[in-house]
């Protein structure tokens, strides 16, 4: 389910358009240097990853110790995603210094998130292949 969300979500481009739609909507004053457009952005993904997380954790609840061994994994992983792509986004967006640095940080938000898909990628095909991966204990 997470992983069709984050399909949907990049290539539908949800949680920008429920973004502008709620950001057009509001009325305060933005802080911390982002934008309406961001805090709407952060209210869907923050709304899509409680309803994904609350699913995850009857699953996990009622799953065997291999697949809480595996979701542990998992869960490491997506957490490097979501930092590139929602902590150092916001960085990128609130922290505006410039043309080089604003470069930078665009490609440490790009190359940490293709490298935590990749890291993702690699893990799930070797469960798959049935190849030994060390879990956690």
């Amino acid at each position: 389910m997470v992983f069709t969300y984050f399909l949907l979500d990049d290539s539908l481009q949800i949680h920008e358009r429920i973004g502008g739609y709620i950001a057009a909507n509001l009325s305060f004053m933005p802080i911390l240097g982002l934008r309406l457009q961001d805090f709407g952005e952060l209210a869907v993904s923050a709304s899509a990853g409680i309803i994904l997380l609350l699913s995850l954790i009857l699953a996990y609840a009622n799953g065997s110790e291999m697949f809480r061994k595996i979701s542990q994994d998992f869960a490491l992983l997506l957490c490097g995603l979501i930092f590139f792509g929602v902590v150092v986004d916001v960085i990128h967006v609130a922290i505006n210094l410039g043309g080089k640095v604003n470069f930078v940080l665009g490609v440490i938000e790009d190359a940490g998130e293709m490298l935590s898909v990749s890291l993702i990628l690699w893990y799930a095909f070797l469960r798959v292949s049935g190849q030994r991966v060390k879990t956690r204990k």
